[in-house]
């Protein structure tokens, strides 16, 4: 069963990243994998031939879905599949664990394997052959992680944002170099509800944004404005 989670995002400055930090740090707990709250994360996205989910967010449709490989730090000993979707606002995300090697035969277009890995598996193989679905743009930043247990909530601020198109250049762990957002992007994921000493945080001086850091980018790479 697919877990559909409220995801809500907004673009915070510097400034206001230290006074949420500073606000969150004594009532939350960092997330166990981090490492005094912080990692870097390493993803790689992909799109058909038609760029149908930059397009999708572009247009703001309802139901959409996109596939990324992602991988934390430095470390390729962990590095997973993913497909992300949306539909009425909420979000879910499905995993496949793969491994280095694996992922240097989908870089080579070697997906035959993929038919053994379970529905995801199977899916992705699906759609790379019929969608011709490719990968397309390296995105790298930073993640200050909280969790919260009563609700599963998860708050992240996430910035140094960077992009590049080299995709030979994914499992190179290190930084792209070409920076997406100046600002840093604050996301509030839960399931059923928000508790309230959490919500006040939140709903000062803040405003929802929609957004996507595989559009951002494809902004770059297509040469449109940050």
């Amino acid at each position: 069963m697919i877990n559909k989670r409220h995801e809500y995002k907004y673009k915070i400055n510097a400034a206001q990243a230290r006074v949420i930090k500073g606000v969150l740090d004594p009532l939350l707990k960092y997330d166990k994998h981090s490492d005094n709250g912080y990692y870097d994360i390493h993803s790689l996205y992909f799109d058909d031939i038609d760029d149908k989910a930059y397009m999708d967010k572009l247009n703001g449709v309802n139901k959409r879905a996109k596939f990324r490989i992602r991988y934390y730090n430095n470390d390729l000993s962990y590095i997973n599949l993913e497909k992300k979707s949306k539909a009425n606002g909420l979000g879910s995300k499905q995993k496949l664990r793969l491994s280095e090697d694996e992922v240097k035969l989908i870089l080579n277009n070697q997906i035959d394997f993929l038919l053994n890995k379970g529905n995801l598996g199977i899916e992705f193989y699906c759609q790379i052959k019929t969608m011709i679905l490719r990968p397309k743009v390296i995105i790298s930043y930073r993640r200050l992680a909280y969790y919260y247990p009563y609700g599963n909530v998860r708050i992240t601020i996430d910035d140094n944002l960077t992009t590049q198109r080299n995709i030979n250049e994914f499992l190179e762990c290190k930084f792209c170099p070409i920076p997406i957002d100046e600002n840093a992007i604050l996301e509030v994921k839960y399931d059923a509800y928000l508790p309230d000493f959490i919500a006040k945080v939140l709903s000062k001086n803040l405003s929802l944004i929609a957004y996507s850091k595989y559009q951002k980018g494809r902004n770059v790479d297509l040469g449109e404005n940050l």
